[in-house]
């Protein structure tokens, strides 16, 4: 059996386990070509499928809606479709000043509302009947705006915003003895396509100028499908640590058409918000192991006198 019917051997069935055979088939030729492209590229965790992905970020509670007064309300453009109001939300993700953490969905109505708060940081509910103008409310919370950890974490990001019309951006959380998580959302691509999001830890003056030879020493951190409108979301997951390495602040991050193998942008990684705050947040197990070993050395000083 060739490789390539052995990689598509696997890929359908994944896409049949994942009920995901309704995948557009130019997504499963770019697969394909990538797969066979990186020699040791592995189906075992593909990238998702955007419906699945979108869908994963956010938790739909039937049956209520959200209390809050209208200062922490938006409302959106005239959108119909559940999907657009998703990606409206996200969108805030990686945008300055409003971040949407819940939205109600009226698709009767083509109405759609972002708000700024969710049951995580201490929103309250309410229940709605049945029937009756009211039924019409669909209630989601955002889970991507929660952040991985149960507790808040240091943040870095790099972010996209090109002449292209591209917008989005990683980001990277670390907390305690935590394992790094990585979330990706970008939006403004070429639509029905496969994207590489790598890193390169050598600066670079001018992405666009990068050779192919260039490009290929870069690691990649994820793939990301985006879709039929060039939207892309991968929601918090595991990021590689081997390759994110410990010190990939300034890094590059590159954003590339996996079948051209063309750069569509790249940004810097930085820390998001406070620095001395990050460092403390991302600092603060070594402090903690650092204090443990103190205690222990008192205690062993005591022993002997």
């Amino acid at each position: 059996m060739t490789v390539g019917v052995e990689i598509e051997r696997k890929l359908d069935d994944w896409l049949i386990s994942k009920r995901l055979i309704f995948v557009m088939d130019s997504w499963k030729v770019v697969f394909l070509l990538n797969a066979i492209i990186y020699q040791g590229a592995s189906l075992s965790n593909p990238p998702l499928n955007t419906f699945v992905a979108l869908n994963e970020c956010f938790e739909y509670k039937k049956g209520f809606k959200i209390d809050l007064h209208e200062d922490h309300m938006i409302a959106t453009d005239s959108i119909q479709f559940k999907d657009d109001c998703l990606k409206a939300c996200l969108k805030t993700l990686v945008q300055e000043g409003f971040t949407c953490r819940s939205l109600m969905h009226m698709p009767r109505d083509n109405d759609c509302v972002l708000t700024a708060r969710n049951t995580e940081d201490g929103a309250r509910l309410e229940k709605i009947d049945d029937f009756g103008f009211m039924s019409n409310i669909n209630y989601y919370e955002n889970k991507c705006a929660n952040g991985p950890f149960e507790k808040s974490s240091a943040i870095a990001e790099a972010t996209f915003s090109s002449y292209k019309g591209i917008l989005g951006g990683i980001q990277i959380a670390q907390s305690e003895d935590k394992t790094p998580m990585i979330l990706a959302l970008i939006d403004g691509l070429r639509s029905n396509s496969l994207m590489d999001i790598s890193i390169r830890r050598s600066p670079v003056n001018d992405c666009f100028k990068l050779r192919h030879s260039e490009i290929k020493l870069s690691e990649r951190l994820l793939q990301v499908f985006t879709d039929n409108k060039g939207f892309a979301i991968q929601p918090w997951t595991i990021a590689d640590k081997q390759i994110l390495g410990d010190n990939f602040l300034g890094s590059t991050v590159l954003l590339i058409d996996t079948l051209t193998q063309r750069i569509v942008d790249c940004a810097v990684m930085k820390i998001k918000g406070d620095p001395e705050e990050y460092e403390r947040k991302k600092n603060l197990s070594s402090r903690k192991f650092v204090n443990f070993l103190l205690i222990l050395v008192s205690f062993f000083v005591i022993r002997i006198n």
